[in-house]
């Protein structure tokens, strides 16, 4: 599943869907490179691919988003093409694949006002999807190079705020700049963590009683759908869970799931699975029922 927003970009500006993703610097496109072509790309997308021309693509390799973005990458990748030193080449490793490409200049448009944003042209993507809900990455993580900070230096907001509420079964609200406030939300504000959103130190909790003693540093991804806990963790978590629910009930295989247990009813799940809790040492907390950090299937 993805939380994606549609955006105009290109002249004359089409729309294209942009998988929303506080885990990623660079925006990007699936793009027909007028060069290379589409390598690996997505074989029926939702729109036509992103056809800049050549003109978009010349971005030295000492251009400050190039720097920037090569920085940003691990291990400094990737380093400037001898052959092609007016191309500004990246590899994106994300933990389900990779994305290839240049970067580009192009029109965004938002709302009535129109400006020339850097942003990725992904030709080749690895491995290659036959369909996909979205064209591309909006990258609102913390780099220079990302959507936010390139929209305060054309002066289209005033502070490097994003503040996002999305919804369980889908929708929600997505603002750049001034924060506005919602009834009902507990607001944390957040500190960099390398390049990434965090609201600090966060010790797990299983009904109130605290997991592990040392706290860790929680990263907020908007474009990851699980939650990720380090072994250190997850391995006394899952004790803990064994004795909560006790030896009546038989633990299976499953092939896809490393502890699985059979039950009669979902309302036996609830009524012995107690919930979760990440403390922040801000004192603000994320509640998290039992029926959120369990899968339900219905294959052994």
């Amino acid at each position: 599943s993805h939380y994606y927003v549609t955006m105009k970009i290109g002249n004359p500006p089409m729309p294209y869907f942009l998988d929303i993703d506080t885990g990623s610097n660079l925006t990007w496109l699936e793009c027909k490179h007028p060069q290379l072509g589409c390598q690996h790309c997505t074989q029926h997308p939702k729109h036509p691919h992103y056809s800049p021309q050549l003109i978009n693509l010349k971005v030295e390799c000492n251009n400050k988003y190039c720097d920037a973005l090569r920085k940003d990458l691990a291990g400094g990748n990737p380093i400037c093409q001898h052959k092609k030193p007016h191309q500004c080449h990246y590899n994106i490793q994300y933990v389900d694949g990779t994305s290839d490409g240049v970067v580009s200049f192009d029109m965004i448009s938002l709302g009535e006002n129109g400006k020339s944003i850097a942003f990725g042209c992904g030709y080749s993507q690895q491995p290659q999807k036959e369909t996909s809900p979205v064209d591309g990455v909006l990258g609102l993580g913390m780099g220079t190079v990302g959507f936010v900070p390139q929209l305060m230096l054309h002066k289209m907001i005033t502070k490097n705020i994003i503040g996002h509420c999305l919804g369980k079964d889908g929708g929600g609200y997505l603002s750049f700049g001034e924060q506005f406030h919602l009834g009902g939300i507990t607001w944390a504000p957040m500190r960099k963590y390398e390049l990434f959103y965090s609201p600090g130190q966060a010790s797990l909790h299983l009904n109130g009683q605290q997991i592990y003693k040392h706290g860790v540093n929680a990263v907020f991804d908007s474009g990851s759908t699980y939650t990720y806990i380090p072994a250190r963790i997850y391995n006394p978590f899952v004790l803990k869970v064994q004795d909560m629910i006790g030896s009546s009930h038989r633990e299976v295989h499953d092939d896809d799931l490393p502890h699985c247990w059979k039950f009669k009813s979902i309302h036996e799940v609830q009524r012995l699975f107690k919930p979760l809790s990440l403390q922040f040492h801000n004192k603000i907390a994320m509640h998290i029922p039992a029926m959120n950090y369990l899968i339900h299937t219905v294959n052994v």
